[in-house]
């Protein structure tokens, strides 16, 4: 082999060589490259809102009249009154509410006629709903002024055979005896007056 050959066989080679260092390198840089896939973001559960509301307490059924027994809880005099506790038992199976002022009247004459003016309402007290369980009793004030405070010709005065009350809301009445109290048959004097049910002097 003459020296020009050797030369050009020596190029070859070397130019070769290159060749495939030059592929390598590129498919090395490839295989590095962050691939192309699609990325999937992770999902976020669903949260569903709920409110349980309890079911609600029923409301304790109005009074009935037929139910409540009424009684003088308790006596006191002051100022030239008389001030009666006045109660009122619930005798029915189940709760009861009532509240407000209750209607009151003196009554007489051996047939339950109303004597004089009704009670008055004495303001300032408040009048909230009172629940009464089965057995319980609740209260009222009455004051009743003194008949004889008053000349005779202006009160008219006659013994009461009891009170008459009007639970809150009601037309239908309750009778109360009690012969110790006296009214004034004219209706413009006003002898009584009444507090709120839940009340007491």
């Amino acid at each position: 082999m003459t020296r020009t050959s050797a030369l050009a066989a020596a190029t070859l080679v070397a130019l070769a060589l290159a060749g495939c260092t030059s592929t390598s390198a590129a498919s090395r840089t490839s295989s590095n490259s962050p691939g192309t896939g699609t990325v999937t973001s992770p999902t976020t559960p669903s949260v569903t809102s709920s409110t349980t509301t309890a079911p609600a307490t029923s409301a304790a059924a109005a009074c009935a009249v037929a139910a409540l027994h009424p009684a003088v809880a308790r006596t006191g005099a002051a100022l030239g009154s008389t001030y009666l506790t006045i109660s009122l038992t619930n005798t029915g199976a189940g709760g009861c509410a009532f509240g407000g002022y209750p209607g009151v009247s003196l009554v007489g004459h051996g047939n339950g006629t109303q004597i004089g003016a009704a009670a008055v309402r004495e303001s300032g007290y408040p009048t909230a709903l009172v629940t009464v369980a089965p057995g319980a009793a609740t209260t009222f004030a009455l004051r009743v002024g003194n008949a004889a405070n008053y000349a005779t010709a202006t009160c008219r005065p006659v013994q009461a055979d009891g009170i008459r009350i009007y639970p809150p809301n009601s037309t239908t009445s309750l009778y109360l005896p009690d012969r110790s109290l006296t009214g004034c048959a004219n209706p413009s004097v006003t002898l009584l007056s009444v507090r709120p049910i839940g009340t007491t002097p």
